[in-house]
C-alpha cells in the first residue's frame, strides 16, 4: 500500500466520525428551535420525538404554521451528514475490496448516490428520492455485508443487517401507511443505529486494518 493510500485511510475516518457528531449536534439545534406541530396534533408545542419526522425539521413552516426557525440547522446538518457518509462510501470499497476494481466502484458510487438524494428530501420529489436512496444505499450496503462476513467480521455484519431491516421497516410502514403512527420514533431510532453502525465499521477497520482472505 502506498504512502498516499494510508495517509487518506488515517485521515478520512476523522472527517466521517466527526461529521456524523456534528450532524447529531445540529439535529439538537433544529429540534431546539423548531416552533411546534405534528400531523398528529398541530398544536404541539416545539418538536416532538415521537411524533415529528427529521423532514419536517427541513421544512421553511413548521406544522403549526409558524416560520421554521430550526431550518438552517437542520439543512446544515443534512449537508454535514451526506458528505460524511459519502466521505465514507468513497473510502471503504478501497479497504474491504481488493479482487474487483468495479466492484468497488460500484459500491462507491451506489452509496454516494444515496447520499446525494437523501439530501434532498425536503424537495417535493421526498417519495420519489427516498426510493431512490433506499435501493442505492441498498446495494452499497449488501456488498459490504458481502465483504465483512467474508472477512470474519461477523459482528459488523450483523449489525448492518439489522440496519437495513430497520430502514426496510420504514419503507413498508410508509407505503403501507400501516403502524404509521410509530413511524416517527422508528425513523429516529434507524437513525441512530446506522450511525453507530458507520462509526463501529469506521473504528473497527481502522484499529484491525483489513486483512483479505481468498
Amino acid at each position: 500500500m502506498s504512502g498516499e493510500q494510508r495517509s487518506k485511510i488515517v485521515f478520512w475516518p476523522l472527517i466521517s466520525i466527526g461529521g456524523i457528531l456534528l450532524f447529531m449536534v445540529l439535529y439538537l439545534l433544529a429540534a431546539f428551535k423548531y416552533p411546534g406541530g405534528s400531523a398528529v396534533n398541530v398544536h404541539e408545542l416545539g418538536f416532538s420525538w415521537r411524533n415529528n419526522y427529521w423532514c419536517e425539521l427541513l421544512g421553511e413552516n413548521a406544522k403549526n404554521g409558524d416560520a421554521n426557525t430550526g431550518r438552517t440547522y437542520g439543512l446544515l446538518g443534512m449537508i454535514v451528514l451526506s458528505i460524511s457518509i459519502s466521505i465514507f462510501w468513497w473510502n471503504i470499497p478501497t479497504i474491504v475490496y481488493e479482487r474487483s476494481k468495479s466492484i468497488r466502484s460500484f459500491m462507491r458510487y451506489c452509496g454516494i448516490l444515496s447520499m446525494v438524494f437523501a439530501s434532498l428530501i425536503f424537495t417535493n420529489w421526498h417519495d420519489g428520492i427516498i426510493y431512490v436512496a433506499v435501493i442505492s444505499g441498498t446495494i452499497a450496503f449488501t456488498l459490504l455485508f458481502y465483504e465483512l462476513f467474508r472477512n470474519k467480521r461477523d459482528f459488523l455484519s450483523y449489525f448492518g443487517i439489522v440496519c437495513l431491516a430497520f430502514i426496510f421497516a420504514n419503507c413498508i410502514i410508509y407505503v403501507s401507511n400501516f403502524g404509521i403512527d410509530f413511524l416517527p420514533l422508528l425513523q429516529k431510532i434507524t437513525f441512530g443505529i446506522t450511525l453507530l453502525w458507520i462509526t463501529l465499521v469506521i473504528l473497527q477497520l481502522k484499529k484491525h486494518p483489513y486483512s483479505h482472505t481468498s
